[in-house]
């Protein structure tokens, strides 16, 4: 279980990341910080991996809503689990 959603995106901002694997659930819960801090923190954010887990057509829709500097979804839910 992530503890602090707003820690983790930190750690993306300094780490300089530009590819994040996650579960959806915990997409959704990132998706949950305020715009503000999405914008500052995921800047360098490209691509965004999910799997593990089914995508909800809500969390699809709240990423494409929030994250608006171009950052690819890719859903590979089902790639390992067949």
């Amino acid at each position: 279980t992530l503890n602090d959603p707003r820690q983790f995106i930190n750690s993306i901002y300094k780490e300089l990341i530009s590819r994040l694997v996650v579960v959806p659930s915990l997409l959704n819960a990132i998706l949950d910080i305020e715009s503000r801090l999405l914008d500052i923190n995921l800047k360098n954010l490209k691509t965004c991996v999910v799997s593990g887990e089914a995508l909800s057509q809500s969390t699809t829709l709240k990423f494409q809503d929030r994250l608006i500097n171009n950052t690819k979804l890719l859903n590979l839910y089902g790639s390992t689990e067949v």
